[in-house]
Order: C-alpha cells, then structure tokens, then sequence
C-alpha cells in the first residue's frame, strides 16, 4: 500500500469534518497524546471542551514521541492524514525531514475561526487565547519550510482538497 498524504491543518480548517465524509481521510487529533486529564473529566466533557482545560492536564512524559509512533499505522491505512498545526508536532517533522503540507487560514479570515470555534462548542478559555494570539500564529505558519496552502475566507480544508484533486 502506498504511503498517505500527511497534511498539517490549523484548528477550524475542518480536519473532522472532512475526515467524517470521506473514507480515506483520517483526523489523527494530538490532545490525549500530549496530555493527561483526570478520568472523570474525559469522561464528562466533550473533546472541545477538553481544549480549555489547562489547570487540570498534565503534559505526557513521553510527547512527541508518543504521537509519532502512532503516525505510521495511520499513513499506512489512509490515503490522508490530517493533523493539527502544534509548534511541536510541526518542530518534530521538519527535525526529522518529514513531508507535509501545511494549511492554514488568511489572517483577514480570523472572526470567520472565532465563530467556528464557538459554534462547534470549544471551550471559551481556548477561543480567547487564539482570539489573542490569531495572527501570531497564522505569522509563525508562514514562515515555515513546507508546500503551503492558504484558505480564503470561507473555504475549507475540504474545499482545497478536491481542488487539488486530492479527494
């Protein structure tokens, strides 16, 4: 079976989504590898909840390298991985001379993610902070060394895809 297509995407571009429509496209989130939460709590709180809940978490002892050595069963099953845009996730692929491609959103895009985030029901903590810290981010996704792809407005991961003939 051939490789799949790892593809880092920033929060709101519609990794889950696009990943629920389509077969051969899997989310593979970082949130439970990189951190622990208390057992009650993952079981009381949705998985955006969890985002915001920073004083109850600890970092996992063994992040990254958990993550990634769960990657490759993934890339082998799937035509395309979809993963967040993490410092550290991203920090370990260029280290380790891993291909990706990089998707994010235009900075003038930033109230169109504020208002996902709140739709799909992200925990408020987690909304302000990339409220903050929105155009930091898209900045610091820029500059990094990868083949890019840049959402407009209102497109999607999903949208991109199909235009690149990717699914």
């Amino acid at each position: 079976m051939e490789k799949g297509i790892l593809v880092v995407a920033f929060a709101g571009t519609g990794k889950t989504s696009c990943a629920k429509k389509y077969d051969n496209v899997y989310d593979f989130d970082h949130l439970l590898y990189k951190y622990s939460y208390p057992k009650e709590v993952i079981e009381n709180k949705t998985f955006e909840e969890l985002k915001g809940l920073t004083q109850i978490r600890t970092k996992e002892p063994n992040w990254p390298e958990n993550y990634f050595a769960e990657l490759p069963k993934y890339l082998e099953k799937y035509n395309i991985v979809l993963i967040p845009s993490d410092g550290d996730i991203m920090d370990y692929l260029d280290k380790n001379n891993q291909e990706y491609l990089l998707c994010y959103p235009t900075i003038q895009s930033k109230e169109i993610y504020i208002k996902r985030y709140q739709n799909r029901g992200t925990h408020q903590k987690w909304i302000d902070k990339m409220d903050q810290n929105f155009e930091e981010n898209i900045a610091s996704l820029q500059k990094r060394k990868t083949q890019k792809v840049v959402l407009n407005q209102n497109e999607t991961l999903e949208d991109k895809l199909k235009e690149m003939k990717m699914i």
